[in-house]
């Protein structure tokens, strides 16, 4: 996810299905996808939830980061 939206072209590829980005967002917490900065695979194969309004440097080495 980045924002709000489903990047559905990367989810396929990385085959994580919405049904676990729901879950994840539940348990992060987040009850409006509004509230959503982007949702990340990370290397060890976590997915992180990150809200809306973090500070960018955080993310330089997300590919696609939005700057």
């Amino acid at each position: 996810m980045l924002g709000p939206d489903l990047r559905r072209d990367a989810m396929r590829r990385a085959r994580v299905a919405e049904d676990e980005i729901r879950q994840l967002l539940r348990l992060g917490g987040i009850g409006d996808r509004a509230d959503v900065g982007c949702v990340v695979l990370e290397r060890t194969g976590q997915i992180s939830v990150v809200r809306a309004g973090i500070d960018e440097s955080l993310l330089v080495d997300v590919l696609r980061t939005p700057r």
